[in-house]
């Protein structure tokens, strides 16, 4: 006997679920979902799980389908989508980053000294061996994250950033942003 205290516990997809549930029926295996009170071991509760699991994958659908609809719509407006704001700015909260002026000065000087040498090496070492770090940012899941060396792949995704245009750029479309 399997036990779960919600159906979403074991898995959110159809496809997912209907193979545990195959699984179990070839070994023996009867489950039980506490929540959504039914049982497997009988006929109504087989086509209750089927039907559970029919809705929650709609659900999940529907919120995925909410959230790039939303993240789209919040680039188009030249909002900021979130994640761990780059070096040089400051998130505020609402799609809204503002310049942190302490770490603009470093990014104009990466800017200025890949225009001199047009090498990302050389950007690379000259940041290192100036002992300069990643930006270093909290997050609510991963805790304390950044503050290691710079890698040249880092450098290049900064120097390709549209952010520092004054650009939002959402799945390869590019939005006027609402920053400086």
């Amino acid at each position: 006997l399997v036990v779960v205290t919600r159906l979403a516990r074991l898995s959110r997809s159809l496809l997912d679920v209907y193979e545990v549930h195959r699984l179990f029926e070839e070994n023996g295996v009867t489950f039980t979902s506490l929540n959504e009170s039914f049982d497997t071991s009988q006929a109504l509760g087989r086509a209750m799980l089927k039907l559970v699991l029919v809705f929650a994958e709609l659900e999940r659908e529907q919120t995925a389908e909410r959230t790039r609809t939303a993240l789209r719509a919040r680039a188009e407006r030249g909002l900021w989508n979130g994640g761990h704001p780059p070096l040089g700015y400051d998130s505020e909260g609402s799609g809204h980053i503002k310049v942190n002026e302490a770490e603009a000065e470093l990014v104009r000087a990466i800017f200025a000294k890949y225009e001199e040498s047009r090498s990302t090496n050389t950007v690379f070492r000259w940041l290192n061996d100036n002992g300069h770090r990643q930006k270093t940012c909290t997050s609510r899941r991963r805790g304390a994250q950044g503050g290691r060396p710079y890698t040249v792949g880092g450098i290049q995704h900064l120097l390709q950033n549209r952010l520092y245009l004054g650009e939002i750029d959402h799945k390869g479309e590019i939005f006027e942003g609402q920053h400086p």
